[in-house]
């Protein structure tokens, strides 16, 4: 999803192709059905506390909490939320404290969250 958010705000091949080669290095992750349960769950929390984020933005969320990945956004959605459940945001004074690379091995190679190619499984 984010790569395809990221793909779409560039225009020409040429600079799709310096921003694809350049964004090979990071991992690809891709939700199990466990993660959409769980991102269904971060949705409607919020929304119980009267803060409304769309699907997409709390299946973002998910592998930030599964994962204890920081959330890089200019995204005003995303500082309400940080309000009602817990994860790491950038820009909050928790998240630009603690902005963490995981570990090489340290996510799972398949199964949920699967680590793949720049551009394999791109629809999630």
């Amino acid at each position: 999803m984010v790569l395809q958010e990221v793909l779409q705000g560039f225009a020409g091949p040429k600079n799709r192709e310096q921003l694809v080669e350049r964004l090979s290095a990071l991992a690809f992750l891709q939700p199990d059905k466990q993660d959409h349960m769980a991102a269904a769950e971060i949705r409607n929390v919020c929304r119980r506390r009267g803060i409304q984020i769309g699907t997409i933005d709390a299946l973002l969320i998910q592998p930030c909490q599964r994962y204890e990945l920081t959330l890089l956004t200019t995204d005003k959605d995303f500082q309400a939320a940080s309000q009602q459940v817990e994860f790491r945001l950038w820009g909050t004074a928790w998240g630009a404290l603690f902005l963490r690379t995981p570990p090489p091995g340290s996510l799972p190679t398949s199964g949920s969250w699967s680590q793949r190619g720049p551009l394999a499984g791109s629809r999630m």
